[in-house]
């Protein structure tokens, strides 16, 4: 049986493994890969860097564009998408046509 000394330095290597972990969001990496590329200590890690910028950049425009063709499926089927947040208008704008009725 594990002695409370043991646990307890166990517990505190997986909290600072987890929280040293690269970013999960594509938005997230591609931050971080451009700090990368600006902190790069020699061209071999900068070269590695703009690599996985590169990257990270095409998942961001395939999420974008596959988010958009979700989005329009919904529309095709008769439903409404739900609202985007800010971040993310630039995909699908807002509809923005004045003849919709309002006022019922």
């Amino acid at each position: 049986m594990a002695t409370p000394a043991v646990v307890k330095a166990a517990t505190a290597r997986k909290r600072r493994r987890s929280t040293s972990a690269r970013p999960r969001s594509v938005a997230a990496r591609t931050d971080y890969e451009r700090w990368k590329v600006k902190t790069a200590a020699n061209r071999v890690q900068r070269e590695a860097a703009e690599r996985a910028l590169a990257r990270y950049a095409d998942q961001a425009a395939k999420a974008k564009r596959e988010l958009l063709h979700h989005r329009d499926a919904i529309r095709e089927g008769g439903g409404t998408p739900p609202h985007l947040p800010s971040q993310l208008a630039d995909i699908d704008p807002p509809d923005t046509d004045p003849t919709e009725e309002n006022d019922l």
